[in-house]
Order: structure tokens, then sequence, then C-alpha cells
């Protein structure tokens, strides 16, 4: 009897114990705002520097390069997907994500126009009629991104004017 009063008396304590001790890690697993602005600007560098890589590419007509550095920016992108967001930068993550959706269709697009001009190199069949509208149409998706990337930082700082990561992934915006 005596080892069973010990027991509960033990695990009344450890009960009594634990729920705070379990509590207390979710408020330490809380990302704040500035840990999350501090990841964003992180990836958003690596993500411009991606860009920039792959409009070199696009320049020198390298479509081998531009596959590579198409994907890496996709790397980069789910990485900035994955970065968990403060409740109140939901919103701004969400800019984020609409933003990097634009930017990665515009890539995959760029590549295909290019694979099948390299294709055309070698005999394929291509329309050269329709090259122009479809640059174009590309190239204002790639700007609808960096332009949707300016204002998801716009709600996240509340600043229209204080546009971090994205001024940062502008260098790619000249991709024709």
């Amino acid at each position: 009897m005596f080892c069973a009063s010990v027991l509960a008396v033990a695990l009344s304590t450890a009960v009594g114990c634990s729920q705070p001790m379990s509590m207390a890690p979710e408020a330490e697993d809380r990302v704040t705002p500035t840990e999350y602005m501090a990841a964003v600007n992180a990836t958003s560098e690596e993500l411009k520097d991606k860009l920039t890589e792959f409009a070199e590419a696009v320049v020198n007509g390298d479509t081998f390069t531009m596959e590579s550095k198409s994907y890496e920016a996709h790397l980069v992108i789910e990485r900035l997907k994955e970065i968990e967001a403060p409740e109140e930068l939901a919103e701004a993550k969400e800019g984020y994500e609409q933003a990097t959706a634009d930017l990665e269709a515009a890539l995959v697009d760029y590549v295909a126009l290019y694979s099948e001009l390299a294709e055309a190199q070698r005999g394929a069949s291509f329309d050269y009629s329709t090259y122009a509208d479809r640059i174009e149409q590309i190239q204002k998706q790639y700007d609808d991104g960096l332009t949707a990337l300016e204002e998801a930082d716009a709600k996240a700082t509340g600043d229209a004017g204080d546009s971090s990561s994205s001024a940062q992934a502008s260098a790619g915006k000249d991709a024709k």
C-alpha cells in the first residue's frame, strides 16, 4: 500500500510537472515576425543569385544552364515555401507563395521556349511567328512574379517603400 501511495504521488507530481513542460516547447517553437523575415530575406538573397544566373543563361541562349538554374531556383523556392510564418504574417506568406509560383511557371516556360528554339536549330519545326508573343507573355509572368514579391514584402513590413527581399530578386528581371 505504501508503494502504491508513493507511486500515485510520484505520478501525480510527474503529471503535474509534465503539463507545463509540454506547453513550454510550443511557446518556444513559435516563429517571431523577425525570425520569419530574416529567413525569408536570406532565402530571397539565394533566389536572387539563382535568378541572376538563370538570366545570364537566357542571354547566352544556354538551355542546359537555363534548365539547371531553373531547377536550382525551384529548390530555393521550395525552401521559401517551407518557412513557417507567424499568424500575423500569414497574408505575406501567401503573397510570397503566389509570387514564387508565377516565377516558377515563367522559368519553366522560358526553358521550354528556348529548348524549342535549340531543337529548331537542329532541324525541328518552330513557328517563329509566335516567338515575340510567347516571350512577351513569359516575361510578363516573370515580371508579375517579381512585382508580387515586392507586394508581399510591403505586406510583411507594413511599408510599401521597403521591398528588401524582392528588390534583390529583381536582378533577374531582364531575363529576355
